[in-house]
């Protein structure tokens, strides 16, 4: 049976096989074609030889049912198993490996060729940079970063161009971003600074600024080093302890907790946060209020003054018995001219103050009343001679304020645990102890008119001088 000898070309349609099967047995039934051992003949009521050939379990191209042909018009049929399906698959597969393998065959070879054969044919002509700009002659302030070539490979371009920041660019922030020992400072910081402080240094009036804060220290020497090769080291000014003009953060606009929060912020940042907060609380509590007491009395106050009166309480408690007698006694300064003018000061008593030469009185609410009606300028002067602010009314209620922490809360307090709180804070507050610039007088030894001694506002003014 060539049919089931070769069963995929049974996959034509069961009417094919089944005709082929009848054919070949009706030709057995009937004698014709002799005797064959191979063969295929059929008996009445009994199974041939084809059933012990493809029958019984499952043959090689699958489960074929028994085949009985006891009668000529008997039907036959072949189950396709999936033996039969997995070769079918493997045929297909060989077929299309005739079309595919040439293919992936082919298109190695011609990548092969494009890399290695075209790619060298391409020459590129690249053309040299343009001259670097010195910044020394540069007409315009700009920062060059590098060069510019192709924006999405990394492969040069026939004609690099100087990568460039304009003037209107930097005023706005640069930020470089590197690990440790990347260069970030060798080769951004250093090259970029000596652009803009090069820039038209010939002109002394022409040449730009810059305010630099760093922590490390060496990069304020690079710069000096940098001002100095083009003839600009008389701009440099360095505002530290040891130098001349030191800046107080003291001496700013901030309300006393803002400044005492931020020393106790400071420390935290450098010995760490306990995990009691009452400390903190206290010695934030204890500069706050001699920060007040300062500015109070002399509107200006130092770290040092701060960490004087923290270790000494004998001077805390002079201080504050120098704002008593600063606020309980006062007097009332007028030019001469002013008081022989007004008939209607005769009725007070006036002393003349020869250094000054004014006429002081008691202060009294009469007489601040008929000076602000008659439109007077007047000063306030304690009993000491010295002018105040006394006459303010939120200076005064300020002092009230530090003098009923000072005696209703610090000294309620146990000496020892007093001593713990301030060596809190006096680890800190000593630097501006042993420094030399702690030879400077303090705020109640000279006032803050001293101008190497600047404050947040002095300093502002001092930089945009510098840098216009």
């Amino acid at each position: 049976l060539c049919c089931l000898a070769q069963p995929t070309k049974c996959l034509g349609g069961a009417g094919r096989c089944r005709r082929k099967i009848e054919a070949v047995a009706g030709q057995r039934s009937s004698g014709v074609g002799g005797h064959s051992s191979r063969g295929f003949h059929a008996s009445s009521g009994g199974k041939s030889r084809i059933d012990q050939r493809f029958t019984g379990g499952n043959s090689r191209y699958g489960a074929v049912s028994p085949l009985s042909v006891p009668n000529r018009g008997s039907t036959y049929s072949v189950d396709r198993g999936p033996k039969t399906r997995h070769f079918r698959g493997l045929l297909l597969a060989y077929s299309a490996m005739l079309f595919t393998t040439p293919y992936f065959g082919l298109s190695v070879l011609l990548s092969f060729a494009y890399i290695f054969v075209l790619e060298k044919e391409r020459k590129l002509d690249v053309q040299k940079l343009p001259l670097y700009p010195v910044p020394r002659s540069r007409e315009n302030l700009f920062l060059v970063l590098g060069e510019v070539h192709h924006p999405k490979k990394r492969e040069p371009v026939e004609n690099p161009q100087w990568l460039a920041i304009p003037e209107r660019g930097l005023y706005t922030g640069i930020a470089v971003f590197g690990a440790i020992g990347s260069g970030k400072t060798s080769c951004c910081m250093y090259p970029y600074a000596e652009q803009v402080l090069a820039f038209q240094a010939q002109y002394p009036d022409r040449g730009p600024g810059a305010l630099i804060l760093e922590v490390k220290g060496d990069f304020c020497y690079k710069v000096k080093g940098l001002l100095e090769k083009y003839d600009r080291g008389g701009d440099y000014l360095e505002i530290s302890l040891g130098s001349e003009i030191r800046y107080n953060p003291l001496h700013n606009d901030l309300d006393a907790y803002a400044l005492a929060y931020g020393i106790a912020s400071l420390l935290n940042n450098l010995f760490g946060k306990g995990k009691e907060p009452f400390w903190q609380q206290a010695y934030t509590n204890l500069v706050k209020f001699i920060i007040l007491l300062h500015k109070t009395l002399f509107n200006y106050v130092t770290l040092f003054d701060v960490y004087e009166c923290a270790i000494n309480p004998g001077l805390l408690r002079e201080r504050i018995h120098r704002g008593e007698e600063m606020f309980s006694t006062q007097h009332v300064l007028v030019d001469i001219d002013t008081v022989l003018a007004h008939k209607e000061l005769d009725s007070f008593e006036w002393e003349l103050v020869e250094p000054a030469h004014r006429m002081k009185a008691v202060q009294s609410d009469e007489l601040d009343r008929l000076l602000k009606e008659q439109g007077v300028d007047f000063e306030l002067m304690s009993e000491s001679g010295e002018e105040t602010n006394a006459g303010d009314p939120r200076k005064r209620a300020q002092f009230a304020a530090v003098k009923r922490w000072f005696d209703n809360d610090w000294m309620r307090i146990e000496p020892k645990l007093r001593t713990s709180i301030v060596e809190g804070i006096s680890v800190f507050l000593s630097l501006f102890d042993d420094n030399p610039s702690s030879s400077t007088p303090s705020a109640h030894q000279r006032k803050p008119t001293v101008r190497r001694r600047i404050g947040t506002e002095d300093m502002a003014d001092h930089c945009l001088s510098f840098l216009s």
